[in-house]
């Protein structure tokens, strides 16, 4: 999906809002590799991004706004905070 969106999003200038969304996948690959190691700091990380993506598609109430400031697999990454939250005591 990371793949798909550099892919989708590169003929569009660098700095600009549109770039939103591959930055939330980029965050949150990075930070699950982490927590799949066994890092807490990764799972914090990922528990925050997930808190974050919840409070701004919750706090939008414009769909334009929405689509465009959330991450687009907002209920998979609460699926996977689950996990991360079953397994948490045995993070490092």
């Amino acid at each position: 999906m990371l793949v798909y969106q550099l892919w989708l999003y590169s003929d569009m200038p660098f700095p600009s809002l549109s770039w939103l969304q591959p930055a939330w996948l980029l965050a949150y690959s990075i930070a699950w590799l982490f927590a799949c190691d066994m890092r807490k700091w990764a799972a914090l990380l990922y528990l925050g991004l997930t808190m974050l993506n919840l409070s701004l598609y919750l706090g939008f109430l414009n769909m334009a706004k929405q689509d465009l400031y959330s991450s687009p697999i907002y209920l998979i990454d609460v699926l996977f905070s689950f996990f991360i939250l079953f397994f948490y005591k045995r993070f490092e």
